[in-house]
C-alpha cells in the first residue's frame, strides 16, 4: 500500500494492459493510492473482475475492452473516457509480449506481433489519448519497457528492438510535451514474476532467470506510484528497477 504522502487522490489514470500481471499490479497500487483507474485490455472478463475488486477495496475503476494495435478500438476506449469523466490525467503504457526468434530463422509474423505490441502500440495509445491528456490541468504518461534494450539476449532480438524503439519514442515525447507541463517516464522492470513467459512456447527463461528471486509485480506497481506521486516540478524521466541478484 502507498504511503499518505504518495497520494494520487483525484487523479483519472489509464492503464493499457490490465488485465494480469503487471498491468493488474499498476491497477491496484494507482487505485490503493487515491486514483480512479482506467483498466483496459482486450480480456473483457479478466478487466471487469478486476474493475469489481478494486470496488470492493473501496477504489473507483472502469473497465474498458481495448486492443492496442486496432485504432477504432482504441479511439473507443478514449472516447469513453472522455464522456465518462470528462478529462484523464494520466497514461500507463504497460501492454506488452514477448517475442523470440533467431534473427536466421524466425518467424517473421511473429517478430511483427511482438514489434507492434510493444512499441506501436504504445505509439498508438499514446497519439489517442493526448488531446485529452493536453486538456488536463496536468498530466501523465508512463511507458513501461525493460532492460532489455541495456542488456538483450540472443534469440529475443524482436523483444529487445522493440522496447529500444520504446525508449527512444518516450524520450522524444517528453522533450514534445514537458514545455506544456505534462510529464513523460520510462520504467524499464528486470526480471519480474508474471504468466509473461508462458505466451511463447517452452521454458524460454535463461539459466540464470531460474535461479533468481525476481520482482513482483507489485513492486513495479509501487514504483509507478512513487514517479506519479512527486511533486509536479519533478519529472523522473527513467527509472529502472531490477531484482537484486539480477546482474544483466
Amino acid at each position: 500500500m502507498a504511503s499518505d504522502r504518495l497520494t494520487l487522490a483525484g487523479r483519472i489514470i489509464l492503464v493499457t494492459g490490465a488485465s494480469s500481471g503487471i498491468g493488474e499490479a499498476l491497477a491496484l497500487a494507482l487505485a490503493a493510492a487515491g486514483a480512479t483507474v482506467v483498466v483496459a485490455a482486450r480480456r473483457a472478463d479478466r478487466i471487469a473482475r478486476l474493475a469489481q475488486r478494486i470496488a470492493e477495496y473501496g477504489g473507483n475503476a472502469l473497465a474498458i475492452e481495448l486492443d492496442v494495435l486496432d485504432e477504432a478500438s482504441i479511439a473507443r476506449g478514449i472516447e469513453r473516457v472522455r464522456t465518462t469523466y470528462g478529462r484523464l490525467d494520466g497514461l500507463v503504457n504497460n501492454a506488452g509480449m514477448l517475442g523470440r526468434g533467431a534473427a536466421g530463422d524466425a518467424d517473421i509474423s511473429g517478430w511483427r506481433t511482438s514489434i507492434e505490441t510493444n512499441m506501436l502500440g504504445a505509439m498508438l495509445v499514446t497519439h489517442a489519448a493526448l488531446p485529452l491528456l493536453k486538456a488536463a490541468a496536468t498530466a501523465d504518461i508512463v511507458n513501461i519497457s525493460s532492460t532489455a534494450p541495456r542488456n538483450p539476449n540472443a534469440g529475443s532480438a524482436p523483444y529487445g528492438a522493440a522496447k529500444a524503439g520504446l525508449n527512444a519514442f518516450t524520450e522524444s515525447l517528453r522533450k514534445e510535451v514537458a514545455p506544456q507541463g505534462m510529464r513523460v517516464t520510462l520504467v524499464q522492470p528486470g526480471l519480474v514474476e508474471t504468466e509473461f513467459y508462458s505466451h511463447v512456447e517452452g521454458d524460454v527463461r535463461r539459466p540464470w532467470m531460474k535461479e533468481l528471486e525476481p520482482l513482483l509485480p507489485s513492486d513495479v506497481g509501487d514504483a509507478v506510484v512513487y514517479v506519479l506521486a512527486q511533486p509536479r516540478r519533478v519529472n523522473i524521466n527513467e527509472l529502472m528497477i531490477r531484482p537484486t541478484g539480477q546482474l544483466g
